[in-house]
């Protein structure tokens, strides 16, 4: 696999131009990483979360030549003009089971961070 250089309109980098595609999904990773360290009072959940995006990412990388983040070539057909198939309905079905069950993990990592401080949760609340 050889590596084409990229011109400088290559509008698949992260750039101020294509910032509000990108913009939203650094901004809830960005909330994430914030709640699990304020929830355990350890950055280090927050680093082993980092590292597991980075190799997702890189392995991503790998093994199709672009990372998920980068924008294909060709733009995808919207789902209210293809219809809805089997892969979306897939897809609509894994992100409610995994949203589901972050909810669930935040909620017990919130009680169990709640019962081990104790009082000084409700003064670090304030």
């Amino acid at each position: 696999m050889s590596v084409q250089p990229r011109s400088s309109s290559d509008t698949r980098r992260i750039s101020p131009a294509n910032l509000d595609k990108s913009g939203p999904y650094y901004v809830a990773v960005a909330v994430i990483y914030g709640l699990v360290t304020y929830l355990t009072g350890s950055i280090w959940p927050a680093v082993v979360l980092h590292t597991g995006g980075n190799v997702y990412s890189n392995l991503d990388l790998l093994l199709h030549g672009q990372a998920e983040w980068q924008a294909s070539s060709i733009a995808a057909e919207l789902v209210w003009v293809t219809g809805v198939d089997p892969a979306f309905v897939r897809l609509a079905l894994a992100f409610l089971i995994v949203t589901a069950a972050a909810l669930w993990a935040y909620v017990k990592l919130a009680g169990a961070t709640r019962e081990a401080l104790g009082p000084k949760v409700a003064a670090r609340a304030v």
